[in-house]
């Protein structure tokens, strides 16, 4: 499928692989994935068994001409044919995703074997400690 829109990136929270997390409006959807709360907006309940996929293959997208219905196998079929998987398509990534460069002075792998920006560590850390009044 070609796409002729871009992907549209959820901006805030995102867990390790990649996915737009958040709480649902009123407890109504409770703490889910921001692209499967985009769709049970747009077309109601998700199907028994079904899982909302992405054309794109951009785990933040949440555009909903982006996403799809289908199953597990689907999802597992789709990610063969593109040859990998998420970590493969974050592996090419040449930044992350506040725009600072992996360099390899810049990068440390964390003990699942994800990339992390020391830079951005290095603030978190700070902030961290600010909070503590400790240095």
């Amino acid at each position: 499928m070609t796409l002729d829109t871009p992907c549209r990136e959820y901006m805030g929270y995102r867990n390790a692989a990649g996915y737009g997390c958040r709480r649902g409006a009123g407890r109504r959807f409770g703490t889910q994935f921001v692209h499967r709360q985009m769709w049970i907006m747009a077309h109601g309940p998700i199907p028994e068994g079904a899982k909302v996929l992405h054309h794109c293959d951009n785990p933040p997208c949440f555009r909903l001409d982006h996403l799809y219905l289908g199953t597990q196998a689907d999802n597992m079929r789709d990610r063969r044919d593109r040859n990998g998987n998420w970590k493969n398509g974050r592996e090419s990534l040449t930044h992350c995703k506040h725009g600072h460069e992996f360099t390899p002075e810049n990068t440390r792998i964390d003990g699942r074997g994800v990339r992390l920006c020391r830079t951005c560590c290095r603030a978190r850390n700070a902030r961290y400690n600010a909070k503590r009044g400790t240095t």
